[in-house]
């Protein structure tokens, strides 16, 4: 599988019980305006799949996968060495 070792460092920040996820503020504007909510994100990190993965001052991965009510939505995180804070960097929903 594509880019396992990012899905699984990625599963490991989440299950840590001291993970936070961090949203900046075009994340958050692009989740109202698609009407994505904070559990949608959560459950794609959790759940999606990673379809890519860029290594820059902080490794950015891209996650994609469909929310609870079936829509397909890309969500955009960076994290720096391990560190146990994921930054939502965007958020959309993927039209077909």
């Amino acid at each position: 599988m594509k880019f396992q070792g990012e899905r699984t460092r990625l599963k490991n920040i989440l299950a840590h019980t001291t993970h936070k996820i961090r949203f900046n503020s075009h994340a958050l504007d692009e989740m109202a305006n698609d009407d994505i909510i904070e559990s949608d994100v959560r459950r794609m990190l959790t759940n999606g799949q990673v379809t890519w993965f860029e290594k820059k001052k902080d490794d950015i991965v891209h996650v994609e996968g469909k929310d609870v009510d079936g829509r397909r939505i890309r969500v955009v995180v960076g994290s720096r060495d391990m560190i146990k804070v994921l930054q939502v960097i965007t958020v959309m929903e993927r039209k077909t």
